[in-house]
């Protein structure tokens, strides 16, 4: 036992390897008929590291328990699997199976299961009670900010995300490991944009604008923000500003966002300040870069059905480089590769790799054998997840595109009928009207003036103002 001991050791130091014994003395020879074994081996592979390897063992003592409450222990230990695995392997469970325990991890699962189906107060029912204290909190006050945004409840929401924040900031304090420190600040960050998201959706603009100013550029999320930011300043009627927030997604940094509004709110910009030609531009470009390709896209979809194995492979290819072929699709990809949800999914599932693979260095035993199993099914369910997101957001950006077609033309027609005669009269004849002029710009004793020449500097992103005159008579 002595060798065995060292041997494990030295192969992976940094499991446990006193959970990874006491989970093989519970095991013996079998598990056949006691599913309390379970449980209790669940909590020490935890211990020893053996993440994937738990979760089918949890996953049927769940299951075959009718999901009675955890053990204080063994809710512990879904925390770490939770924290270390993410939250959707677990959603995989039914409804009649979650619903029948009061364990804070549980409730956090069956909450994010309806959040994702638009059952917003059944999510709020699951997440109330959970302590502030506890390892899931941070992510259940977003959740619970979120869904009382969607009901219409902002000054609850705005409560919730500041205590988000502030609990966020407890958690911060309590880890060291990357991921977890990663995905706190991504929701640190996103409590702090539901903030000024309650404030806009209550019409109080200028305060929804200075939040967003809050959120530092090093944020994970702050490329995709820059576009509400865009729209609080096309409600505050600064059209000007909201292009120049538009224009800072040109830079090469940011090659990697696709948003088709982002078109969609350019046009409407350019035809608010009456220059028809500009809003013309924008849509006839929109409708030659993407029409048929989005035809395409509908194809290669329905051509591959639900093939997850492919769309896994399809978003290991995208992360390596360029996918030929269709241009837009290479935009899709590129866009839900950089993602925040889907890193974190590639992530786990190199974690269950480096457990698999640490494990296949044991000498060969039936308890060893058991593990490489579980571990490998776990693997194969990840690989799903992944593929299955990448379908969805495939699918979903897709009809985005489809959507925005229809905006366009609603864009189009609203320029002929608002002033169709300056459809016609303006061009681009050199000195015929003056483009820009600094008089048309407001700022304040902070800001000051930059020619901008098409060059994209880091520390100017998301600040940019165009200058263009209000042509509405």
């Amino acid at each position: 036992m002595f060798k065995l001991i060292v041997l494990i050791t030295l192969l992976i130091p940094q499991f446990s390897f006193a959970g990874y014994r006491d989970a093989s003395l519970i095991f013996g020879h079998g598990t056949r008929g006691n599913v309390n074994k379970f449980g209790r081996m669940v909590v020490h592979l935890v211990e020893a590291g053996n993440y994937y390897a738990s979760i089918p063992l949890i996953k049927e003592y769940m299951t075959s328990t009718g999901g009675a409450n955890l053990t204080p222990e063994l809710d512990m230990a879904l925390d770490e699997i939770i924290l270390n695995v993410g939250v959707r392997q677990f959603e995989l469970l039914p409804v009649e199976i979650l619903s029948r325990s009061n364990s804070p991890s549980v409730n956090y699962i069956l909450a994010k299961k309806f959040f994702r189906i638009g059952k917003y107060k059944k999510a709020l029912k699951y997440i109330r009670g959970m302590n502030d204290k506890h390892s899931m909190a941070p992510f259940a006050r977003l959740l619970e900010g979120s869904a009382y945004s969607i009901l219409g409840l902002q000054r609850k929401s705005i409560d919730m995300f500041k205590r988000c924040i502030a609990v966020t900031d407890d958690s911060l304090g309590q880890t060291s490991d990357k991921l977890q420190v990663r995905q706190l600040l991504v929701t640190k960050d996103e409590c702090l944009i539901g903030i000024a998201r309650a404030h806009f959706a209550a019409k109080r603009y200028e305060r929804s604008n200075l939040t967003y100013l809050d959120l530092p550029k090093s944020s994970f999320v702050w490329p995709d923000i820059l576009f509400e930011e865009a729209w609080n300043s096309y409600y505050r009627k600064n059209y000007n500003r909201t292009l120049g927030k538009l224009v800072t997604y040109s830079a090469p940094v940011l090659d990697h966002i696709f948003n088709p509004e982002i078109h969609i709110l350019e046009a409407l910009s350019y035809m608010e300040l009456c220059l028809y030609g500009d809003a013309k531009k924008v849509v006839d470009s929109f409708y030659k870069r993407y029409l048929k390709r989005n035809q395409r896209i509908a194809k290669f979809i329905k051509s591959n059905g639900r093939d997850y194995n492919f769309y896994y492979k399809l978003g290991r290819l995208a992360t390596k480089g360029p996918i030929k072929g269709n241009r837009l699709l290479n935009r899709f990809m590129k866009s839900i590769v950089h993602g925040a949800t889907y890193n974190d999914l590639i992530e786990s599932l190199m974690t269950g790799r480096h457990e698999f693979s640490e494990l296949k260095k044991l000498k060969r035993t039936p308890f060893n054998t058991f593990l490489l199993k579980n571990t490998l099914d776990s693997l194969k369910v990840q690989k799903k997840l992944v593929g299955s997101y990448v379908r969805r957001r495939l699918v979903v950006t897709h009809l985005q595109v489809k959507k925005a077609f229809q905006q366009m033309s609603y864009i189009k027609l609203e320029v002929l009928a608002r002033r169709k005669a300056d459809l016609f009269r303006y061009t681009e004849e050199p000195g015929e009207r003056k483009r820009g002029d600094v008089k048309f710009i407001s700022r304040n004793e902070k800001q000051y003036f930059w020619t901008f020449n098409g060059e994209f500097w880091v520390d100017e992103l998301g600040d940019y103002v165009f200058a263009l005159g209000n042509e509405c008579r």
